[in-house]
């Protein structure tokens, strides 16, 4: 073959074939396009550390255990990687399988202190078919005896005080509609904690309850965030029942939490007349606050006019208020006066006001001495009796489709397309906040309920 080539080669160079050489060789290779070479790609374990990575992270979970499992080098360079996606935000449900996990994650140093985040997720029928098979309702039927002894109160305590390196604990919204609309917890009886949680708890409102106690039982831990519940979709609510803020005694624990944002609603089966009391004793345990949300998708009840009324943070910095009723204007003014001088940030967003003087009295929560905002969102505002504020109306009344929407969305209680007319939003600073809030507030003019 080679003197085959070797006759029809007039065209390289003659010196190249006056010797047999590796070079002559590999030349021929090249002008052989029938013959088969193996061909040499670049190794991963040649790439840049920093491109490695990256490739990582956008590989799957299973596509990473099973580079991880190829090789010791490849194992030993996705070791940063394997620890950052799977836990640093650990996600586990309260079943005593994922608590064991959790408890052995807990116990081991390597991974213990890259433990930065944890999401509770409520049990749900994931991978089963309703109705259930007898081995399902035996899965079930364990768990509850578990909850119903304690045993998730009582290893998530356990568990919390060795992740020295834990800022946040988050109670994730429902993944599975068909356990949220066809179960309901047992009844939990604890009476070393001294909590009952009633049959119309839900497993959000569980959840929480169950991180409540946890976080007492634990004592103080370094915990900045708490997190629980969503805003509502596909029809289904995310919320977390009023209930489960109760507590038979005040504790300390709450001292470190710098972030709290929780979305509520009347607990099933109850006139919720508690709820305005339970919500400030709660907030009341976390004094050194910096950034507060609070959502009521679903709830009718007046849940601000206590809360804003006996709570004051000194260090809060960001204020986010959203899908309430009946507050009244005075009172959020109020509340801003004793935070003027740390608040930086002020979102107030599906809101309903009890005052039919809303024109005159909207604006003076913002005429408050000392009060320096850097950002403002105002979003779907509506007066009970009047209808929706427009920002950039002049004046002048000209409706648009999008405005009529979220007119409509605030009255249904739900998020509308949110009309650039009807909402307002800085974020440039203090003064262009303050020159462009001043602006909108002398346009501002109310889009009435009749247009519907």
């Amino acid at each position: 073959m080679h003197d085959r080539l070797l006759k029809n080669s007039h065209h390289l160079p003659r010196s190249n074939f006056e010797q047999d050489t590796p070079h002559t060789l590999q030349r021929l290779h090249i002008l052989a396009p029938h013959r088969k070479t193996k061909m040499q790609y670049p190794h991963l374990l040649d790439l840049p550390l920093e491109v490695y990575e990256n490739i990582c992270r956008r590989t799957t979970a299973r596509g990473l255990r099973s580079l991880r499992q190829s090789s010791r080098d490849l194992h030993q360079m996705t070791e940063g990687v394997f620890i950052e996606r799977h836990f640093s935000a650990m996600e586990v449900n309260l079943s005593q399988e994922k608590l064991e996990y959790l408890d052995r994650v807990s116990l081991t140093a390597k991974y213990a202190g890259e433990v930065r985040a944890i999401i509770i997720e409520p049990r749900r029928l994931k991978g089963y078919d309703i109705p259930v098979s007898s081995e399902c309702l035996k899965k079930i039927e364990n768990s509850w005896n578990f909850s119903n002894q304690g045993g998730d109160v009582t290893m998530l305590a356990r568990i919390l005080p060795r992740l020295a390196n834990l800022e946040r604990i988050q109670v994730a919204h429902y993944l599975d509609p068909r356990y949220f609309e066809n179960h309901r917890l047992r009844p939990l009886r604890c009476d070393t904690t001294g909590y009952v949680v009633r049959e119309k708890s839900t497993a959000l409102s569980y959840a929480f309850s169950v991180v409540d106690r946890a976080m007492q039982r634990a004592g103080p831990t370094g915990i900045k965030t708490l997190r629980a519940g969503a805003r509502p979709s596909a029809g289904q609510r995310n919320s977390i029942g009023h209930l489960s803020l109760e507590r038979p005694l005040p504790t300390p624990v709450f001292a470190t939490l710098e972030h709290i944002h929780l979305v509520l609603e009347i607990t099933p089966g109850t006139f919720g007349g508690s709820g305005q009391t339970l919500l400030s004793d709660f907030l009341a345990q976390a004094p050194n606050l910096k950034s507060l949300r609070l959502e009521f998708w679903g709830s009718s009840g007046e849940w601000l006019s206590t809360t804003l009324n006996n709570l004051t943070f000194p260090q809060l910095e960001t204020l986010h208020l959203e899908a309430a009723r009946n507050l009244h204007a005075p009172q959020l003014r109020a509340f801003l006066s004793r935070h003027a001088s740390a608040l930086q940030a002020l979102s107030v967003v599906n809101l309903t006001f009890a005052n039919n003087d809303l024109l005159s009295t909207f604006p003076l929560i913002f005429k408050i001495p000392h009060l320096h905002l850097h950002a403002i969102r105002l979003q779907q505002i509506a007066a009970r009796h009047i209808g929706l504020l427009l920002f950039d109306a002049q004046g002048v009344i000209t409706t648009c489709e999008a405005c009529k929407q979220d007119l409509d969305a605030n009255w249904r209680f739900v998020p509308g397309p949110l009309c650039p007319r009807g909402n307002f939003e800085v974020t440039e600073g203090e003064l262009e906040a303050a020159r462009k809030l001043q602006e909108a507030l002398g346009q501002m003019t109310v889009l009435p309920w009749s247009v519907l």
